[in-house]
């Protein structure tokens, strides 16, 4: 149920998925999340000039507001496969959306402080990427004396342990022991990007 003045990016994702049309009548986010669930894939490639068409607002403040609103068009994309196909949309934690044809690309060398918190497209050739690797993103450990399991979210980069234990008749400030299987991981790769010859003065 819509609630008049409420802005839900969510819900207004979930009806973009849901009924956006190519001119032959095709819908074309549900055919990719069929196709999706057909190859395992985790990511749905939105044509941003197809959500500018379909929702002017909703497409500023993805642009505006990139960390808040691409987290919502995760969840709607998962509410979506759980109506299109259930049984996939349970195997899979998380769904990321992928943008492409934003409004405008920027050359590297006029990338500024404004840019930042934005959702930009950049021109650029790739010249070094790293490995794929695992990083934690929420640790549970298990205190060694009591044997209570606390979660610790992960700042990027940075592996925090608990400060004591929350049990309130233990307090003890460790030793802690990482319980790698309870933990949450994401794959992280790092790229070096650099301007095109043609860019160059």
């Amino acid at each position: 149920m819509k609630i008049e003045g409420i802005f839900d990016p969510i819900e207004r994702f979930e009806d973009f998925i849901k009924s956006y049309r190519t001119e032959d009548g095709t819908y074309k986010y549900r055919v990719m999340l069929q196709k999706m669930s057909l190859t395992g894939s985790k990511s749905l490639v939105i044509d941003f000039e197809d959500l500018l068409r379909f929702d002017p607002e909703l497409a500023k403040k993805t642009l505006e507001n990139p960390e808040e609103f691409i987290e919502s068009a995760s969840r709607a994309i998962k509410n979506v496969m759980l109506i299109e196909d259930p049984d996939y949309a349970k195997k899979i934690e998380k769904f990321y959306p992928r943008f492409k044809n934003l409004p405008e690309k920027i050359s590297l060398r006029k990338i500024r402080s404004h840019h930042i918190g934005q959702l930009v497209a950049i021109d650029g050739i790739i010249t070094r990427a790293s490995e794929v690797k695992p990083q934690l993103i929420e640790a549970v450990f298990e205190c060694q004396r009591c044997h209570e399991k606390i979660v610790v979210l992960q700042e990027e980069g940075k592996y925090t342990p608990p400060v004591q234990c929350t049990n309130p008749t233990c307090r003890r400030k460790g030793p802690f022991k990482l319980i790698v299987e309870e933990s949450k991981f994401i794959d992280w790769q790092k790229i070096r990007v650099q301007e095109r010859p043609e860019d160059l003065p």
